[in-house]
């Protein structure tokens, strides 16, 4: 039997479980998001239509569209830096406590978003600790509100600290791969370490630093339980919308172009990440 024939026989099942669970859903809801009913049933005179994606470019959508993208860049940003650092000082320094330490920092891989957005939610709201401690020290008054507020401040506490774990993993990777000959070779030259983390440690850990920043931002990005919780009714995250769109309001064709956009979205982020990717290393 032909061999490519053979390959294809092995792949069946696999082809058929992603046509089954992800192909023909997606499917469904672009079809639905042209107004073709595929979760309702075909009314007398309903016939494709741009309508829906016209109301969403023409109303305050986008609003939800630009308050997803802006907050989950400033909360990747802060997981970046906070992470990758985090993971420089524990990758070269030996210290006391350091086993226990890289256990604690672990401890958010394994808290469910909704557990850990509930959590910052007690925190954050008045008479909260992080709110106290904030509020003691002088760095917000009675007036700012760090939970279901219109800036995302919550959410942007929440997704860093459940991301920072991811950073820190794939840089503590990219660190180790490290030609250690290198790093001896700039000290030897007279390099402090400072000046060493500038030009040897972060020019060698940008692809473990770009794949971060894609997988963290794209799992922000798409997230619905930390900006349900933590979220204001508006703006909001472009998934809260289309929660409500489709469980509260029944509005499936407005769910199912929200739904699109998202991913469209996605995908565009993602291509323009692997071009800078191939360009740059």
């Amino acid at each position: 039997m032909n061999e490519k024939i053979i390959i294809f026989l092995f792949l069946i099942p696999i082809l058929s479980f992603y046509i089954l669970v992800w192909l023909y859903p997606l499917l469904l809801v672009v079809l639905q998001s042209f107004g073709i009913p595929a979760l309702t049933t075909r009314a007398e005179g309903e016939y494709p239509t741009l309508t829906y994606y016209v109301t969403f470019f023409s109303t305050r959508y986008l609003d939800y569209l630009w308050f997803s993208f802006w907050n989950s860049l400033v909360a990747v940003l802060l997981a970046l830096v906070i992470g990758y650092f985090t993971a420089l000082i524990a990758f070269i320094y030996e210290f006391k406590g350091k086993r226990v330490f890289n256990m604690i920092s672990k401890i958010p891989l394994f808290v469910p978003y909704l557990i850990a957005a509930f959590m910052w939610w007690l925190l954050l709201t008045p008479r909260g600790y992080v709110y106290d401690l904030l509020l003691h020290l002088g760095l917000i008054n009675e007036q700012v509100k760090l939970a279901n507020d219109p800036l995302g401040i919550g959410i942007i506490f929440a997704n860093v600290w459940m991301h920072i774990p991811y950073v820190m993993l794939i840089s503590i990777g990219t660190l180790k791969v490290i030609n250690p000959e290198l790093i001896e070779a700039a000290r030897v030259l007279g390099a402090n370490m400072r000046r060493t983390i500038r030009y040897v440690f972060i020019p060698l850990s940008i692809p473990g630093i770009l794949a971060s920043l894609q997988l963290v931002f794209i799992s922000m990005f798409g997230g619905f339980s930390v900006a349900y919780i933590l979220g204001a009714s508006f703006p909001n995250y472009l998934s809260v919308r289309i929660f409500e769109d489709a469980a509260v309001l029944y509005k499936w064709s407005f769910a199912s172009v929200g739904a699109v956009i998202y991913l469209v979205t996605s995908l565009v982020i993602t291509y323009f990440y692997s071009k800078i990717t191939r360009w740059g290393w």
